[in-house]
């Protein structure tokens, strides 16, 4: 399944840049569906991907959203290891009557 959504983004980032004429990336942003939860190997071979595509620039901003709930240290450095460098933390509130009532599965403390 993973295998199939890299070439599906790969497919549309090809299209993409190919109707813009852009030849560089200077941000990739994972966001959305929490991607956190894909294997780092997965955001890896995108990330690789785009680089047949297209020249990263040296200093791109590579960001990936996560959920404090399925972000272990360990997972973490995996996607740093990926190419992942910058984490967005999905903290909708610091305030466990609302993550409850979000039906956030991480509390306050896990934030």
């Amino acid at each position: 399944y993973e295998q199939h959504m890299v070439d599906c983004i790969l497919r549309d980032a090809a299209s993409q840049l190919e109707s813009s004429g852009a030849s560089s990336i200077y941000s990739i942003y994972f966001g959305g569906g929490t991607p956190s939860l894909c294997a780092p190997s997965t955001i890896h071979s995108i990330i690789h991907g785009l680089c047949k595509l297209a020249t990263l620039s040296a200093d791109a901003e590579i960001t990936l959203e996560a959920n404090p709930s399925s972000s272990t240290d360990q997972k973490l450095r995996e996607f740093k290891q990926a190419g992942v460098n910058r984490i967005s933390l999905g903290v909708q509130s610091l305030r466990d009557d609302a993550l409850k009532l979000l039906n956030r599965d991480h509390t306050r403390a896990d934030s």
